[in-house]
């Protein structure tokens, strides 16, 4: 049986102590492109119908594989889970062969926020990280943007709670279920 939800909690080491603080999913203004070639895609395979011969098959065909294309996006999106952790934050993404980037929560220098006028009218922004790379000696790198992620202003606060917290290193120790609640219900 296939199974219709991202796999996100496969992914959270519970016996070592990690809980999963808030997962987000992409914004629904993510799917107007998807949406716009979906209607595309619909326009073509009518407009097919008033035509003869090849064009009438070729329309049809390059119609229907932009209302396919626009459906497949509109199931990567949903797929698209960005996660924070009492001890890391992940990105999980793919429908067939899942991706997955992680950066603990120890090596976050920076993290910054952009959120244009459409974004903040409809409550979306997007997010770019700053990290240390402690395998290439020091190098600062960036991780790729996180885009479309809903509720932005809260996602940062809990992110500056999590990344201020006491002691890194030792962060899911410290966390209890409460505070972890209190984080959630906050914003």
């Amino acid at each position: 049986m296939i199974n219709f939800k991202p796999h996100v909690d496969d992914v959270i080491i519970w016996r070592a102590g990690e809980q999963k603080v808030l997962e987000v999913p992409k914004h629904w203004a993510a799917m107007i492109a998807p949406m716009i070639r979906m209607i595309f895609g619909l326009f073509l395979c009518i407009l097919a119908k008033r035509l003869e011969g090849n064009w009438y098959w070729w329309v049809l065909f390059w119609g229907w594989w932009v209302v396919f294309e626009a459906c497949w996006r509109h199931v990567q999106i949903y797929f698209d889970r960005f996660v924070i952790t009492t001890a890391r934050i992940f990105r999980v993404s793919g429908v067939n062969d899942a991706e997955r980037s992680t950066v603990p929560i120890g090596r976050i220098i920076d993290s910054k926020v952009r959120r244009g006028w459409f974004g903040h009218w409809l409550n979306y922004g997007h997010l770019r990280f700053k990290h240390l790379n402690y395998e290439d000696a020091g190098i600062v790198h960036h991780i790729e943007k996180i885009k479309f992620i809903r509720d932005i202003d809260r996602v940062e606060q809990v992110l500056r709670i999590i990344t201020t917290k006491k002691k890194l290193d030792q962060a899911y120790e410290d966390w209890t279920a409460d505070e972890i609640q209190d984080v959630i219900s906050s914003g």
